[in-house]
C-alpha cells in the first residue's frame, strides 16, 4: 500500500555541499508546491555548523522539511580508523534510513557510478536523481594532445560502460546535467531519454556603482581578471607565467595591462603564489598585480566582473561546466578559456571569448594579448551577443529549484 506522504531524502557531500544555495532554493520550492512530501536534506554536520543562520528553522524532528546528517548512518569508530565509506555506502544507509522513495544526489553522482552500476540490481529500493557533472563520452576536444594522459582509451571504455550500465538501471529516473549540449548526446548513443539538462541559477546582482573607482582599481589600464579560490588546478602559475613573459617582452603592454586576483588563496597554494607575485612586482615595478585574497561578498564578485576587460579561466584540470562562463556574460565581459570540455566548446560555440591551450606558454600568451585587443574593440551590441547565452543557459534560482522539486516528484510517479 503506497503511503500518503512520499519521502525524497536530499544529499549533499563536503563542508558546504555543491553549493549551498541550490538547498536553499529546492527547500524553498518544497515548501511552495510539495506539500504532500517529507524532504530529509543529508549533509555532514559541518554544514549547519557554518549555515545555521538559515538552518535552524528546519532542524526540528517536526519539521516537514528536516536536516539530517552523514554522521547518524556513519560508523564513529570506521572513521577514527580512517577507513571511511563510500559516497555509494553514504547515499545508500541514507535512503535505508529514511525509506525514501526517491532520492537526489546533489554532487558526486559520477564517484558512485561504479558502484552503483556493478551492484546487484534492487540494491536502491528508491528512485534515483542525480546530477553528473563530468561527461566522458562528450566533447571532441577532450581528446586533444594535452588532455590525453587523463582521458586515456581505458578511462573512456570504462565511462562508457558505466553509464550504459546506470542508465539502463529501473531504479535511475533522471540523470541531470549542467552541460547543455551532452544529455542529447548521451540520449542517442545510450539509447535512453534519462540525461536531462538542467540550467545553471543566475540572479543578478548589481554592481557597486562606477565598480574601478569603488574598488580602487585603474581607469586607464585594462584589467585581466581572475577570480574565485586561487588553486594549482585553475592554472594559476600557467597565467602568472604568461603575464610576466608579456610585461617581459612588451612595455607597452606592461603599462596599459593589469592583473587582478580576487578571491581566497588556498593553503596548498600559498606560499608559492606569494613568492611569484613578488618576483614579478620586483622586475617590473611598473606594473600593476592587484591581489585581494579574501572571500568576496555577492555583490563584490559582480563589481570585479563589471570593472574588467576579460576574465581568465585558465583551468588546466577542469572538465565540467563553470558558472564564471554565466557571470562574466551577463557582466558583459568576454572570458580566457581553454580549448578543452565544456568551457572551452562553450566558449568556441557561442563566441564567448577566446580559447587556448593554458598549458602551453605560447599559446596563452597570444591569447591573453588577443583578448585584451579585442576586450578593447567591443561594441555594445557585441556586449549585448554574450548577455544573450544568459537567456538561453541560465535560470532564476527560484525557477532553479523548482526545475530539481519536479524531477523528484516526477521520479516518484515511476515508483
Amino acid at each position: 500500500m503506497t503511503r500518503q506522504v512520499k519521502a525524497a531524502a536530499y544529499i549533499e557531500f563536503g563542508a558546504t555541499g555543491h553549493r549551498p544555495v541550490w538547498i536553499r532554493s529546492v527547500i524553498e520550492a518544497f515548501e511552495r508546491i510539495a506539500s504532500e512530501w517529507r524532504l530529509n536534506i543529508w549533509v555532514p554536520a559541518e554544514f549547519v555548523d557554518i549555515h545555521k543562520n538559515w538552518c535552524a528553522p528546519y532542524l526540528s524532528p517536526a519539521s516537514r522539511i528536516t536536516f539530517r546528517f552523514h554522521e547518524e548512518v556513519v560508523p564513529v569508530r570506521t572513521e577514527q580508523k580512517g577507513e571511511g565509506l563510500s559516497d555509494f555506502e553514504v547515499i545508500r544507509r541514507c535512503m535505508r534510513a529514511d525509506k525514501a522513495d526517491v532520492c537526489f544526489v546533489g554532487n558526486n553522482v559520477d564517484s558512485i557510478l561504479r558502484d552503483f552500476a556493478f551492484s546487484r540490481p534492487g540494491v536502491f529500493k528508491s528512485k534515483l536523481v542525480g546530477i553528473m557533472d563530468y561527461p566522458f563520452l562528450h566533447y571532441k576536444m577532450l581528446a586533444s594532445p594535452h588532455t590525453r594522459k587523463w582521458l586515456s582509451f581505458g578511462r573512456f571504455v570504462t565511462g562508457y560502460l558505466k553509464n550504459l550500465l546506470v542508465c539502463h538501471r529501473t531504479s535511475v529516473a533522471e540523470i541531470l546535467m549542467l552541460d547543455p549540449l551532452a544529455p542529447d548526446y548521451y540520449n542517442l548513443i545510450l539509447r535512453t531519454s534519462k540525461y536531462c539538462f538542467l540550467p545553471e541559477y543566475f540572479d543578478p546582482v548589481e554592481p557597486y556603482p562606477e565598480p574601478r573607482k569603488h574598488l580602487n582599481l585603474p581607469t586607464e589600464r585594462s584589467i585581466l581578471l581572475f577570480i574565485g579560490p586561487v588553486a594549482i588546478r585553475k592554472g594559476i602559475y600557467e597565467l602568472l607565467n604568461a603575464v610576466e613573459h608579456l610585461y617581459s617582452a612588451d612595455k607597452t603592454f606592461r603599462s596599459k595591462v593589469s592583473l587582478v586576483m580576487a578571491g581566497v588563496v588556498l593553503p596548498g597554494t600559498r606560499t608559492k603564489f606569494y613568492e611569484s607575485v613578488a618576483r614579478i612586482r620586483r622586475l617590473y615595478p611598473d606594473a600593476e598585480i592587484v591581489l585581494v585574497d579574501r572571500i568576496l561578498t555577492d555583490r563584490e564578485f559582480t563589481t570585479y566582473l563589471h570593472a574588467a576587460d576579460v576574465v581568465c579561466i585558465p583551468y588546466i584540470q577542469s572538465y565540467g561546466t563553470s558558472n564564471l562562463l554565466i557571470q562574466a556574460a551577463a557582466a558583459g565581459r568576454l572570458v580566457l578559456a581553454p580549448d578543452f570540455g565544456i568551457v572551452g566548446e562553450l566558449v568556441q560555440r557561442y563566441n564567448l571569448g577566446l580559447t587556448c591551450n593554458p598549458t602551453d606558454q605560447g599559446d596563452l600568451q597570444t591569447c591573453l594579448y588577443k583578448s585584451v585587443k579585442r576586450a578593447n574593440s567591443m561594441d555594445q551590441a557585441a556586449r549585448e551577443t554574450l548577455k544573450a547565452f544568459v537567456a538561453n543557459y541560465a535560470l532564476p534560482l527560484k525557477n532553479f529549484g523548482e526545475k530539481v522539486c519536479e524531477a523528484i516528484i516526477k521520479a516518484s510517479g515511476k515508483c
